[in-house]
């Protein structure tokens, strides 16, 4: 048992909410907008880790145990997403915020009934993503849209936060953030280190083997893998067992929004993108659980399969 039963909200109008999670840039994005294609489904458009984050916001780590869930922190996370049902008419929510992934019992604390699923991808095509991502400017529009999922208590405290990143990247300090994502206290030691593709490459094997970790505690009822590289290839084949697993039916828009949207080609590009001089500094920082996972560096199209990585895992099989 990982926590007790929350107390019911006399205004809860979702039911089993799905969490799409997994390293920075694995593909979450892509998943939750299939997802999200299927009748009475809403995907969060933003990610929400100021709420999740509620109670906490002077924490130094994403890593929320669930011991740290009080009742009142449950109610408002609750009100939250009853909120967001309500506004989008749908009984059944998508959450894909990156840093779930290191504190998945405390997600499970806040809702028992949730589906995890585990979006796991090549640490070098996360890797390149990650740093294009990190070198996008910093815009405040981007946070005002964010700012309906700001607890009202934090939204200050958030604001001048986001605002002087922003002032420090307008004069040309601090250009792309000191540290951006997920933040566990091992990767946070890296967060002066000279090379970007390392800061990232410590966040993808961070964020794994905390996720990792936690779920071999986890059901097959309430976990499922599934792999980036599977989603792209066989698209048709993935998205139809990931809808499976959260009990939803299959809908005619999936394939629609595949054919017009999966760009294909993406498995590749981080051989455009990494130097070999990157990819010499982030190997032994990912090389080892790239392995464990099922991925070959020497031969990128070589992948295993799920049922080997949950094996060496001893994590929970779904079908």
């Amino acid at each position: 048992m990982l926590a007790a039963e929350p107390r019911k909200s006399k205004i809860m109008n979702h039911k089993k909410p799905i969490f799409i999670v997994g390293a920075p840039r694995s593909g979450k994005k892509m998943t939750s907008e299939v997802i999200g294609r299927a009748a009475g489904v809403h995907s969060f458009p933003y990610e929400i880790n100021c709420l999740w984050r509620t109670g906490h916001r002077n924490y130094p780590y994403d890593t929320l145990s669930p011991d740290m869930m009080s009742p009142e922190i449950r109610e408002r996370i609750h009100a939250a997403f009853t909120k967001e049902a309500l506004l989008s008419g749908c009984s059944r929510l998508v959450d894909r915020t990156d840093h779930n992934i290191v504190r998945l019992k405390y997600v499970l604390a806040a809702f028992p009934d949730a589906r995890i699923i585990h979006v796991v991808r090549d640490a070098r095509g996360s890797v390149a993503s990650a740093i294009k991502r990190r070198r996008k400017a910093l815009h405040l529009r981007f946070f005002l849209e964010k700012a309906r999922y700001v607890p009202r208590d934090d939204f200050l405290y958030y604001g001048l936060r986001y605002g002087l990143d922003i002032a420090q990247a307008r004069c040309g300090k601090n250009r792309y953030r000191k540290y951006w994502g997920v933040r566990t206290p091992n990767a946070q030691q890296f967060a002066n280190h000279p090379s970007l593709a390392v800061k990232c490459a410590i966040q993808w094997s961070e964020s794994l083997r905390h996720g990792l970790r936690a779920c071999q505690e986890f059901s097959q009822e309430n976990y499922l893998m599934t792999r980036y590289e599977d989603l792209v290839k066989n698209p048709l084949h993935e998205c139809r067992r990931i809808l499976k697993f959260v009990d939803l039916p299959w809908d005619n828009s999936i394939e629609d929004w595949i054919d017009n949207n999966l760009f294909r080609d993406s498995l590749a590009l981080w051989k455009q993108d990494l130097s070999s001089e990157q990819l010499e500094d982030i190997y032994p920082h990912v090389a080892d659980l790239m392995a464990e996972l099922g991925y070959s560096w020497n031969d990128p199209s070589a992948t295993g399969g799920s049922e080997e990585v949950a094996a060496v895992h001893h994590l929970p099989l779904s079908a």
